[in-house]
């Protein structure tokens, strides 16, 4: 018998998007990576991490910004990593018909002519989001330099 939600791990054909070796992004997917490793948002794996069997690896993908830029995204949907990490809080975000009556009430409460929207893109948000230590094998992911050597990371 085998588990519901099997693990992925190097070399079970999880591999990233071919949009994280498009020559175009590579160094700017480099540079991010750079960053978050050294603000600690993520951690390089040794040897012995990255052939552990519960480490479950995503793959990622870099989707071009508005502003030039790159977003890398990791694709936890692909792997069912939801279904097999054990959190004990959890938050349901709102729809988006509750997300319209919000704006429909604060429209009623606060009237005035103009209401001014903006987006705001926060440099690797989701990273400021704590993970339970145990839970961290789940978020891991390869990276290729553009040379092709790979390096392993979790988040």
């Amino acid at each position: 018998m085998h588990s519901p939600f099997p693990t992925k791990t190097i070399g079970d054909g999880f591999k990233n998007y071919s949009s994280m070796r498009d020559p175009t992004v590579i160094d700017a997917v480099e540079e991010t990576l750079r960053k978050e490793e050294a603000q600690g948002f993520i951690r390089k794996l040794n040897e012995g991490d990255t052939l552990d069997r519960s480490r479950s690896f995503v793959p990622r993908g870099a989707i071009p910004k508005k502003d030039g830029g790159v977003r890398v995204i990791d694709d936890y949907l692909r792997g069912n990593i939801n279904l097999r990490a054990k959190v004990p809080n959890s938050n349901k975000l709102p729809s988006t018909t509750c997300t319209r009556r919000l704006v429909g009430e604060l429209q009623q409460k606060y009237p005035v002519s103009k209401w001014l929207l903006f987006e705001l893109d926060m440099e690797s948000a989701y990273r400021f989001l704590k993970i339970h230590p145990e839970e961290r094998r789940h978020l891991s992911f390869c990276h290729e330099d553009s040379s092709g050597v790979a390096s392993y990371f979790e988040n």
